[in-house]
């Protein structure tokens, strides 16, 4: 922070999640709206379900109530794209 950074990029996959929870407890200590936290979620938890869970101990894990961007860390070929979504929330 010191330098300059203010991105940080982690994913749930990284040591089960400790990744997410170091870099949490140095984030406390810092403005949030000044950060840019970009967690990703792992390939096995591409169903929607797991999405929303997954990103929901993320946050947890990195003390903040919103992430700026989530990713999908590696996509899964087993699981398409459409189960990853929602389709009852979009609307055409």
């Amino acid at each position: 922070m010191e330098l300059g950074v203010a991105r940080f990029d982690t994913a749930d996959m990284y040591a089960d999640g400790y990744s997410e929870e170091i870099l949490g407890k140095f984030l406390v200590g810092y403005e949030r709206s000044n950060l840019f936290v970009t967690p990703k979620v792992s390939p096995q938890n591409l169903e929607y379900e797991d999405v929303i869970s997954s990103c929901k101990a993320s946050l947890k894990r990195l003390q903040t109530d919103y992430l700026d961007l989530y990713l999908i860390h590696i996509p899964n070929p087993d699981i398409l794209l459409k189960e990853t979504r929602n389709e009852n929330a979009f609307t055409a």
